[in-house]
């Protein structure tokens, strides 16, 4: 089969996606990842064709400009600015996709669950689909709060109320940008469409959800994570400066990280733990402080998956990917979200009990190395974080959804869980009335 993948052109939406793509690949299929200019060198590394969309110096440029600012942006400006991307990229999608589709034969088409010019495009020519969510699952609940913010879970009256307000706003706004704007496609369509698609596929596992007050779809598969375990070979790292001991590893991504002031206290707050630490820069430009702390080792890039195999605890901006290869290790988390989808994560990995969040406009090196300390006071996050290792080892995650995938294309048909071969169903490790105190204990410490 040729299968197309069609994504945001983020970190974070990209390496799943072509990670999924490898898989597809090596079970022999043609895979081609259909994008701007600039994710070609990612496509070749993992071994899939390219099909490029953009001309030079056209909408591909400008939303490279874009991305690189969202990196300095945090809270409601980033995730505004966000939408723009999705915007710009959803325009490169719908006016160069059609050609695309004219001059090569799919067999099927994965489609980011954001990528909304992409499925409309793809299903104006008939094409099967199957939605694929990189990023956290989103779907509209009364009892969730928004996955933008970072208001805690609450299932009364209020807490119904205000997720609802808070919704509807939402949704009022963003209709009138659409308007002010003059797009005719909405981004929020395949979100609010939970039916569409052969298959929807989450790389999170059903664990890291909230429990809603609406099922979902049934044909909506929690597959668990979609990563490359052998992505840091070859990355240099000064192994010969570490200690025997466990280390605190931090990491705030390769894209929403460049507030020089946040690095800055967080190299302050690990430099007063007697811990060995590593922060990760994740390539961006910092002013760093005059003096780093002995125990604390800066880089510019590390090699992510073998240092959290030496990790303690890790400080994160609770991307979804750095999320679930901490819990595929056990190793649990102090998440300082920045926006976007963060603040919904920092939330479940705190609702689990596999860690604490704060959010990172209010991170102060004092009130973060009090954090870090109560953690490192008790083996209770531990304890969770390992529970949920050991969850995620019951499947692969990549090949299930590399497995729904072909069956989709081939048959044709809607994939719903009956459909599929029984999964043994994880209760939660923890009632949810000892989890929601946990998370009561850590709002009543900010």
């Amino acid at each position: 089969m040729h299968i197309g993948l069609i994504t945001l052109e983020l970190t974070g939406h990209l390496n799943p996606f072509t990670t999924l793509g490898s898989e597809l690949a090596r079970r022999g299929h043609k895979v081609s990842l259909i994008a701007g200019r600039p994710a070609e060198k990612l496509a070749r590394a993992r071994g899939l064709n390219f099909i490029p969309l953009g001309i030079e110096g056209d909408l591909d440029q400008s939303v490279q400009a874009k991305v690189k600012r969202l990196g300095e942006l945090s809270g409601t400006k980033a995730m505004w600015h966000g939408s723009n991307i999705v915007a710009a990229m959803s325009e490169m999608v719908e006016r160069d996709l059609p050609a695309v589709l004219e001059n090569e034969h799919f067999d099927g088409l994965i489609i980011d669950q954001f990528s909304v010019a992409g499925y409309h495009v793809a299903h104006q020519n008939n094409l099967p689909i199957v939605i694929a969510c990189a990023a956290m699952m989103v779907a509209f609940d009364a009892w969730e709060p928004l996955p933008s913010t970072n208001f805690p879970y609450r299932t009364d009256a209020y807490g119904i109320a205000r997720n609802k307000v808070i919704r509807a706003g939402l949704l009022s706004v963003h209709a009138m940008r659409l308007w002010w704007k003059k797009q005719g496609l909405d981004p929020l369509a395949l979100i609010l469409d939970q039916q569409a698609g052969l298959a929807r596929i989450a790389q999170q596992p059903e664990f890291l959800n909230l429990p809603r007050h609406q099922p979902l779809s049934d044909h909506l598969h929690f597959t668990g994570p979609w990563h490359q375990p052998h992505r840091d070979d070859g990355m240099e790292f000064p192994w010969e400066r570490l200690g025997s001991e466990p280390i605190i590893y931090a990491s705030m991504g390769t894209l929403q990280n460049g507030v020089s002031s946040v690095f800055k206290k967080i190299i302050e707050a690990l430099g007063k733990l007697p811990h060995q630490a590593v922060l990760s820069m994740g390539g961006s430009h910092i002013d760093m402080p005059s003096k780093i702390p002995d125990n604390v080792i800066v880089v510019k890039y590390a090699p992510q998956l073998r240092l959290l195999e030496r990790s303690r605890l890790v400080v994160t901006h609770a991307g979804l990917n750095t999320a679930l290869e901490c819990l595929s290790r056990g190793v649990p988390m102090m998440c300082l979200p920045v926006t976007n989808d963060q603040p919904g994560v920092a939330k479940r990995i705190e609702f689990l009990g596999a860690g604490r969040s704060l959010p990172v406009g209010k991170v102060t090196s004092s009130r973060l190395l009090s954090e870090l300390q109560k953690m490192l006071a008790t083996t209770q996050y531990e304890e969770k974080a390992k529970w949920a290792a050991a969850q995620l080892r019951h499947n692969d995650g990549l090949l299930d959804a590399a497995a729904i995938v072909e069956k989709a294309f081939t048959t044709r048909e809607r994939i719903t869980k009956n459909s599929l071969a029984p999964i043994v169903t994880i209760p939660h490790p923890f009632n949810a009335s000892e989890v929601s105190q946990g998370a009561a204990d850590v709002r009543q410490s900010a």
